[in-house]
């Protein structure tokens, strides 16, 4: 395996993704069909290197502009990469050693013999670790420095700007922290078929590492990805991929007298299947999704896990003609929204986040739960979520939202929490606001808010 060679891939497969702006328009598969001379462990090192660059990437634009290397251009990029991952990238290093040991490479070595080769490259790391420490004490400021955190963090000062209006500064750089870490691989086990024990027994039987998530009863880690389509625990329907933050919602939503449920915004349905499961296939479970891709994805995952309750439909935004005048006990509404929560799996979201798309998603959330909201009954539930953690996709819409409508209540579902175990786990923004804290809660972040719609 040659370093430039992997390092060349990593730089093209970059440049390509920015392109697009989102990492799921330029999957790697893509790149890698195309390029179809890199082999499997080649592929693992190039998207270890190339996803650790864009979680950074603001900072590395950032050293390459004000770190002093008389070199040429390529070689400045490889040795600010390498200078990088020696002193923030120790677990991808130790990933990409532990699964490359069988092709004679030893990564950890490789770069730092690289520094040390070159007698007038020998001191950029103590460089760069400075320049680092200056960010870091800048960012740490009671006076906030946005500029020093955005570039530390790699998120636009946008986003400083505004989880400032929530958080401290030393809540922002925890949240921000977790946004930056490599995601976990995180998967639901499926009640209805299975239990989560049973699920981990089969995991560790096929040989793959895994243990039980802390925040949600039903969450199974697994320390090393794997291809889940070659398990029969998955084909069988005993296992979905779903993180634990995301479990959450459903845990915070369903209660008991809630039979007939609509998921608003359904997507490829792995709420959806959570609920059905909660309520043990009992409830009846509409999900509306404006993707007919997405809901032809959450029809398969439905007939693959055994939920027998779902009538799934494709809609155009805010015409959902096929609800007629029906009325529902429990209204989830997981909204569109900047993503900013799981910019750990999809490090893009925090790079090019403006002002005018906040704006954006907030005006169309307000929509969004002003039009489904309608469809509740007196004395059902309403659970507005959002991967996003800024408050004007969060709880500055919901703050309007009761505000405009005073026949809703924020609601403390305590029965929930009490069942699954969630109180001190989650971060209580005030009655009835929850967040999941990407670093704190080891998963990604979520908002979620549940309300009542008052008896009357």
């Amino acid at each position: 395996m040659k370093i430039d060679f992997l390092l060349s891939h990593t730089f093209q497969f970059l440049e390509n993704t920015l392109k697009y702006n989102h990492l799921k328009d330029y999957p790697s598969n893509d790149y890698f069909r195309i390029n179809k001379g890199i082999g499997s462990k080649e592929r693992y090192v190039v998207n270890e290197l190339a996803y650790f660059s864009l979680r950074n990437y603001l900072l590395l634009n950032n050293l390459f502009e004000n770190i002093p290397i008389s070199v040429n251009y390529l070689t400045k990029k490889k040795c600010l990469l390498f200078a990088l991952l020696l002193i923030k990238g120790e677990n991808v290093i130790s990933r990409i050693d532990a699964r490359v040991t069988n092709i004679n490479i030893n990564f950890r070595e490789i770069i730092t013999e690289y520094i040390e080769e070159h007698a007038d490259l020998k001191e950029i790391r103590d460089a760069v670790n400075a320049y680092i420490n200056e960010l870091s004490e800048n960012s740490a400021k009671s006076e906030p420095d946005i500029d020093a955190i955005s570039t530390l963090y790699s998120v636009t000062p946008v986003i400083v700007t505004s989880l400032l209006k929530i958080f401290t500064v030393h809540e922002l750089r925890d949240n921000l922290l977790g946004i930056n870490n490599i995601p976990n691989f995180e998967i639901r086990a499926n009640t209805i078929v299975s239990d989560t024990d049973s699920c981990i027994k089969n995991l560790e039987q096929n040989g793959i590492s895994c243990h039980k998530h802390e925040l949600a009863p039903d969450c199974i880690t697994i320390t090393k990805r794997v291809n889940l389509n070659e398990l029969s625990l998955y084909k069988n329907g005993g296992i979905e991929v779903q993180s634990a933050g995301s479990q959450c919602i459903s845990l915070l939503s369903y209660y008991s007298g809630a039979d007939k449920i609509l998921d608003a915004c359904a997507g490829a349905g792995g709420k959806t299947l959570h609920l059905a499961a909660i309520s043990e296939n009992k409830s009846s479970i509409t999900a509306l999704d404006t993707d007919s891709h997405k809901i032809l994805e959450l029809d398969k995952r439905a007939e693959r896990a055994g939920a027998k309750n779902i009538a799934s439909h494709t809609i155009k935004p805010f015409s959902a003609e096929i609800l007629n005048d029906s009325k529902f006990d429990l209204i989830l509404i997981d909204a569109p929204c900047s993503g900013t929560g799981i910019s750990s799996r999809d490090p893009i979201k925090k790079l090019f986040l403006t002002s005018e798309k906040i704006k954006k998603y907030s005006i169309y959330q307000s929509k969004l739960i002003n039009y489904y909201s309608d469809f509740l009954v007196d004395g059902g539930r309403l659970v507005f979520a959002t991967c996003s953690l800024l408050p004007e996709e969060n709880e500055f819409v919901i703050d309007k939202f009761l505000k405009n409508n005073p026949d809703f209540e924020a609601f403390e579902p305590n029965e929930n929490i009490e069942t699954y175990n969630l109180d001190g786990k989650l971060s209580s923004v005030k009655s009835g606001y929850y967040r999941v804290h990407p670093l704190h809660n080891d998963t990604d972040g979520f908002f979620i808010a549940v309300l009542r719609k008052k008896a009357k």
